[in-house]
């Protein structure tokens, strides 16, 4: 048996996971709005768990490379090949200062600023 397996580091996985998940929207719960832990503070060793799970999982047992074999059907690949163009085609408007704004969503986005500021919430649309 060995000491470093990849399911052995699977319940601090998740007790990490959720610590971060937790402290990420602490300032939606009253109770935990005291806190001051900031929420690097899981999610750094999350990543390098990970990482070290996926080290784990990409080597044999005698020390070997694993050669991966990933075999993708047509329909993958057509789906793989429109999200990567859309995602092509929206970087302009994401990386633009006022996003993908117009003149609709100023109303909501002025509500939402008003309601993000602490000031009284509108009453209708």
């Amino acid at each position: 048996m060995r000491l470093f397996s990849r399911r052995s580091f699977r319940p601090i996985q998740h007790f990490l996971y959720a610590a971060f998940v937790i402290l990420w929207f602490k300032d939606n719960f009253a109770g935990l709005r005291g806190l001051s832990i900031s929420f690097w503070v899981p999610f750094l060793p999350l990543l390098g768990l990970t990482g070290l799970r996926l080290f784990i999982a990409l080597r044999e047992k005698d020390g070997q490379p694993r050669k991966l074999r990933i075999r993708l059907c047509g329909e993958i690949t057509a789906l793989v090949i429109l999200l990567l163009a859309a995602v092509i085609f929206r970087l302009p408007y994401l990386t633009h200062p006022a996003g993908m704004m117009t003149s609709d969503d100023a109303i909501p986005a002025l509500m939402g600023k008003h309601i993000a500021d602490g000031k009284v919430p509108p009453n209708s649309f």
